[in-house]
């Protein structure tokens, strides 16, 4: 008898806001296949009060704040019903805040509300268990990244809303650490002008980045003078800090800060990747801007990566496997995410038994 199939569905929405990514793997001990994906744009309305309460100084009541997870949550699970059914949903949530130097971090997502509607076992809350042991909760991709990528060395550089670096040395992470702000900043001066975001980074490529605004905030933010391992998100870049210039000057210049960042991270990089070529993935790999400042190519599994980041470490909760560790600062491999039994348990129970 063959290797039992189980079939994760992981559910991403990024930093960026700009929608839901679902990848449906089929996994055994050995092997990964990529069976379906399909992306969902956020309704208007909710991504505005997503992005609304990440503003600094945001209140809500408590009342506010469980309507904005309700609704997120059954957004999610609507999307979910649209597609094919896996044996199991990984959803990653989309992320409120997070502050690693004290432990904390919220991602929106029900995992009941999902398994409720679909009938289907959800893993969720991935990077409580590595922040419980001391780690930074993020970066969590750099695992799977390792099972696509066995070579001697490997160089990958995620750019969603948050750009992250892994070094992989024989599919083992030596490094993963965030490096600044990714698309982010370049979404937010694109939305200025009522585009969703820099198609293949045409608008950075017509101006002229300020490359001293961008070496000053190299010098002074305080996310720049940490070393890895390291994490940030949406709160701790605004474009409120921006001189004024001309709209493709900005685009420019938050297109250097990117490219710019994710060099001044190169400098902990062990020395014996300094001529290893640099693989992107993410939204960015399509912006020929950044592609562009930074000698880079996009990687081979460049589009759906972070969903099926997620279905992978989906599947390794389920068999008890410990997330995180090293490479991102825990102090040990910790718990791996919280399993919210659907109707199809059972099965699931039965199928995973093989594998424990």
């Amino acid at each position: 008898m063959g290797e039992r199939v189980i079939r994760c569905a992981g559910i991403m929405s990024g930093t960026s806001l700009d929608g839901l990514d679902i990848a449906c793997c089929a996994f055994t001990d050995h092997s990964i296949k990529r069976l379906w994906s399909q992306s969902f744009a956020y309704p208007h309305a909710l991504r505005q009060r997503i992005l609304a309460c990440q503003e600094p100084g945001f209140r809500a009541s408590s009342y506010e704040w469980l309507r904005l997870n309700a609704d997120f949550s059954r957004w999610v699970s609507a999307s979910c019903q649209k597609t094919k059914r896996p044996h199991i949903w990984a959803m990653h949530g989309q992320t409120i805040a997070h502050a690693p130097s004290d432990f904390l971090t919220w991602q929106l997502g029900d995992p009941s509300v999902l398994a409720e509607a679909t009938g289907t076992t959800v893993v969720s809350h991935f990077r409580h268990g590595d922040m419980a042991a001391g780690g930074e909760g993020a970066p969590l991709v750099p695992a799977y990244l390792g099972f696509l990528y066995p070579e001697p060395q490997a160089l990958l550089l995620n750019i969603g809303g948050i750009a992250n670096i892994t070094c992989l040395k024989r599919g083992k992470p030596l490094m993963a650490f965030d490096t600044g702000p990714g698309n982010m900043l370049i979404d937010m001066a694109a939305q200025l002008v009522h585009k969703r975001y820099d198609a293949g980074g045409r608008m950075a490529l017509r101006g002229q980045p300020n490359h001293v605004w961008v070496k000053n905030m190299l010098a002074t933010h305080p996310f720049f003078q940490l070393r890895p391992p390291k994490s940030t998100g949406r709160d701790a870049f605004r474009l409120s800090k921006m001189p004024n210039m001309a709209h493709a000057d900005l685009m420019a210049t938050v297109s250097e800060l990117t490219v710019q960042s994710v060099k001044h991270a190169m400098q902990y990089l062990p020395k014996s990747y300094a001529k290893t070529p640099l693989l992107v993935s993410g939204g960015g790999s399509k912006n020929a801007y950044l592609l562009e400042g930074l000698g880079a190519t996009p990687a081979a599994h460049s589009q759906m990566l972070e969903a099926e980041a997620f279905a992978f470490l989906g599947f390794q909760s389920l068999r008890g496997r410990a997330l995180g560790g090293k490479a991102t600062g825990a102090r040990r491999m910790a718990s791996p995410g919280w399993i919210t039994p659907g109707r199809n348990w059972a099965q699931v129970h039965e199928l995973i038994g093989a594998y424990l």
